[in-house]
């Protein structure tokens, strides 16, 4: 048992008392040290360049989404990736701009995706593609159902069950499926 008391285990920890009295110490230096006077004018400019940094902070903050390694594709020149949707977004302009004028940036984008599935993809890959993806329409027109499309006289074209089966052959057709 005297041995354990020459440990000084149950005493008040002496190390920590000589942290403290160091921060003490360190803390009573820098009150003693005069500040520097800094003229109005230097101020403003020290205020100015700190707005500045501020404003460019806010506008290197990524909005939307973290990059992902699979969305890094470019690195501009100071190094930072560009995400694939303004990628995609860029492309689908300039095409529907310079080179394929009569169609929208949807339709190019869903053409790509189109020859992307005809040539990538098998029939069994093709098939469960599909399937997945009428269960996800199935989802998406539980919130916004489709409305059925009527002429200007108001008369009825098609039904909505008309729709979606016209669009789920149109879908087959363009996959070759």
């Amino acid at each position: 048992m005297a041995e354990i008391r020459n440990l000084n285990i149950f005493n008040a920890n002496k190390g920590l008392a000589k942290i403290k009295e160091k921060q003490n110490s360190e803390n009573l230096k820098k009150e003693a040290t005069p500040t520097p006077l800094i003229k109005p004018k230097e101020k403003r400019i020290v205020a100015n360049d700190e707005l500045a940094r501020q404003k460019e902070e806010k506008k290197t903050k990524n909005v939307g989404p973290p990059l992902k390694t699979s969305d890094r594709v470019l690195v501009t020149t100071n190094g930072k990736p560009i995400k694939i949707s303004p990628l995609l977004h860029s492309v689908s302009t300039i095409l529907t701009e310079k080179y394929q004028t009569e169609l929208t940036r949807d339709e190019i984008l869903r053409e790509a995706i189109d020859q992307y599935i005809r040539s990538k993809l098998n029939k069994e890959d093709k098939q469960s593609l599909f399937l997945d993806l009428e269960r996800e329409l199935e989802l998406y027109r539980e919130k916004h159902p489709t409305l059925a499309e009527y002429d200007k006289e108001g008369n009825l074209v098609r039904r909505p069950d008309e729709i979606e089966e016209y669009t789920a052959e149109q879908i087959k057709k363009r996959w070759e499926i």
